[in-house]
């Protein structure tokens, strides 16, 4: 990973919280901004992770227009998307409790409210929340799951295939082996590549070039992540 790039996070472009942009940055975030549809932040590598962002303000005003679960469902119905299935979650910034002020909600409608969204099919629609009392401190778990999720140290197993017994691979599980050690690019897309480009080559030329998000499931986000890659140096910085 670059140390002058810094940590990537893909960032909606309509993402309008310049208190939380500014921290992400200030903490190491190197900010890929791009306009997608899957929720507000995306962290990409051994999971990716659609983010939905909301403050309890934001929150508090999409359940009075009866946005909210409208929402969460269109999150997880695009993470669901074969070829490009994301972990959506929800970051939550702020006191929970200010709706029981805002919308006059007691305990047992926030506790109901919580469990609509985080628990599993019945009961909810699975999606995780994670909570931060403030941008500073949403920013720092942003930064810390990246980090974690993109990871690239040899002892940690980042793709499945990538343990595998390789003298017993095949010429095309080789190439997906070489494709999936790319950030973002896990089983179901390296497949999608090779089979698109045809050869390895080719499918790295378009790699380093940024432009396979002409692949079907991949988008520009995750095609100039890739691209990216090709700039880092043996001395830890990209580009030089």
């Amino acid at each position: 990973m670059s140390k002058r790039q810094g940590v990537p996070i893909l960032l909606d472009n309509r993402e309008k919280d310049q208190e939380l942009i500014d921290y992400l940055k200030r903490f190491g975030g190197y900010l890929n901004i791009d306009n997608f549809e899957m929720g507000d932040i995306g962290i990409l590598g051994k999971v990716n992770f659609a983010i939905e962002h909301k403050s309890v303000n934001d929150l508090a005003k999409s359940l009075s227009d009866g946005r909210l679960f409208e929402q969460i469902k269109q999150l997880v119905d695009a993470s669901r998307i074969e070829g490009q299935e994301m972990q959506p979650v929800l970051l939550l910034v702020g006191d929970i409790w200010k709706l029981w002020k805002i919308m006059d909600y007691n305990e047992f409608q926030i506790a109901g409210l919580l469990n609509s969204i985080e628990l599993p099919p019945p009961f909810g629609w699975g999606v995780p929340i994670m909570f931060a009392h403030n941008n500073r401190f949403a920013a720092i778990r942003l930064i810390s799951l990246a980090r974690k999720n993109q990871s690239t140290d040899e002892d940690k197993k980042e793709h499945p295939m990538r343990f595998a017994v390789r003298k017993k691979m095949s010429e095309t599980e080789e190439a997906l082996y070489v494709l999936q050690g790319f950030p973002g690019i896990k089983a179901i897309r390296a497949k999608s590549i090779l089979e698109y480009y045809g050869t390895l080559g080719a499918a790295l030329a378009a790699m380093e070039l940024g432009t396979i998000n002409d692949v079907p499931g991949i988008g520009e986000g995750i095609s100039k992540t890739v691209k990216n890659v090709f700039s880092y140096g043996v001395d830890g910085d990209g580009g030089s």
